[in-house]
């Protein structure tokens, strides 16, 4: 190889190398628009002085509090709350438009094999994001996959009791077992356990609670979609009874339930609605949720 070959050849690999290098910290945050805002997901949070976990925490934020974002990259967000300037976790908080309405839409009695997938394909095509609340007896290792896709969608995980009967008709004993069983199933596939409850057919009293654990999420909306099975009806129901702040129930398990999902987001968007997760409605609201206590809308 002669002198040029071999001096081409070392700049074609020098620039392959500078090409492939990541960026500094500072390019890979991107600004946000003027109307983005945050809100606190979590019980508590720190606004960090520099993108470390371990970094110098600058002040603690509690759930709901707002904070204005100034720039996002793929786990952190720049932040300013009141004089205060720094960095946020991203899974520590919710962004939303300030200028727009949000919703909850809620899908119980899944992992259905046939049926989530599709509901979670037009939720993604849509930007949207939902809470799922799972019986536990459906989660096994050919409906686990949808559960940590869920989870990668920005969705939120519920417990929805291991075989779905009629809690108030249980023992304490036995109500546990409904939830920590399936707790048990939903961390073996997501690395986490549920972070809100609902009980079957919404029935529920102080011991039932109190064997939960977790805050309850009955609805403000309720398709009966399970007993209409009618995609053209719950399209048509869900955005005539839409409001902001208000949480729907439907049932991921059924297909006429599955093929409503895509024009329901559709239409929600164009009314003005962002669709967020029911720990994420709360966090917009302001709207600090505890256990067992139950909610209906925010």
């Amino acid at each position: 190889m002669n002198k040029k070959k071999r001096y081409l050849l070392i700049l074609s690999l020098m620039l392959t190398v500078c090409c492939t290098l990541p960026v500094n910290a500072a390019a890979r945050f991107k600004k946000v628009p003027a109307d983005m805002r945050g809100a606190v997901k979590v019980s508590s949070a720190a606004i960090r002085e520099k993108k470390a976990g371990r970094s110098r925490a600058l002040q603690k934020l509690r759930f709901g509090e707002k904070i204005r974002i100034l720039g996002q990259s793929e786990k952190w967000y720049e932040i300013k709350k009141g004089s205060v300037k720094g960095y946020m976790k991203k899974s520590d908080v919710v962004m939303y438009n300030k200028e727009k309405k949000h919703i909850a839409l809620t899908f119980d009695d899944g992992p259905g094999l046939k049926t989530t997938p599709k509901v979670l394909n037009a939720l993604k095509k849509n930007k949207c994001r939902a809470t799922f609340f799972l019986v536990g007896s459906s989660i096994n290792s050919s409906t686990g996959n949808l559960l940590k896709r869920e989870a990668k969608l920005g969705c939120e995980t519920g417990n929805h009791s291991y075989s779905h009967p009629l809690l108030t008709g249980l023992g304490s004993a036995a109500v546990r077992s409904q939830f920590s069983r399936t707790n048990k199933n939903i961390k073996k596939y997501t690395g986490r356990t549920a972070t809100v409850c609902r009980t079957p057919y919404g029935s529920s009293n102080g011991s039932v609670l109190g064997a939960a654990g977790c805050p309850h999420i009955l609805w403000s909306v309720d398709t009966l979609d399970w007993k209409y099975r009618n995609t053209g009806r719950l399209i048509s129901y869900v955005n005539s009874n839409a409001r902001d702040g208000a949480i729907v129930l439907m049932h991921d398990i059924h297909m006429s339930t599955a093929n409503a999902v895509d024009s329901i987001c559709k239409n929600l968007k164009k009314k003005g609605y962002e669709m967020v997760t029911v720990t994420e409605l709360a966090a917009i609201k302001g709207k600090t949720m505890r256990a067992g206590r139950t909610y209906y809308s925010f």
